[in-house]
């Protein structure tokens, strides 16, 4: 009788190690189908301390864009349009994908599932209406002003 346990062995290692692969990237592609959002938060008052808002456009499962605006009416309105302009068409996904920004992606995933559902992000996934960029942007500006007025944070 030929025991070959030895092989047995490195072929189930090969197993795992395959199977571990298989789910970094359906991980990888979840994210990239899935992680599509706008993100807003508060940023640091211009030089005439008049308040801004950041914007972080993730959409494939990375941060795209990053904006920085002052809390204007045409502010807004230009935003709208890159927001708009950064969803709309194919999302070109790239054959490779560095460790660096998988990282990111890793991270960005993280914390998008904790809080995803807090004011502060406007999913874009399966959007079909023109007017979802200046739906989600109004979302984020509302949700950003209610933050203030509760924060005492009034600038």
């Amino acid at each position: 009788m030929n025991w070959k346990f030895d092989e047995a062995a490195q072929v189930k290692l090969q197993l795992e190690a395959i199977e571990a692969v298989a789910a970094r990237l359906r991980r990888l592609e979840r994210m990239r189908r899935q992680n599509n959002a706008v993100i807003a938060q508060s940023a640091l008052p211009d030089a005439d301390g008049a308040p801004q808002t950041s914007l972080f456009l993730v959409r494939g499962g990375a941060v795209r864009r990053h904006l920085t605006i002052p809390n204007e009416e045409k502010a807004w309105t230009r935003a709208a349009r890159i927001v708009r302009e950064v969803f709309e068409g194919e999302n070109d996904v790239a054959q490779f994908t560095a460790k660096t920004e998988l990282d990111e992606m890793m991270i960005l995933d993280r914390w998008l599932r904790s809080n995803g559902a807090s004011p502060c992000v406007a999913w874009m996934n399966d959007k079909t209406s023109r007017q979802w960029s200046s739906n989600a942007t109004r979302k984020l500006r509302n949700s950003l002003e209610y933050g203030r007025q509760n924060t005492g944070d009034g600038s």
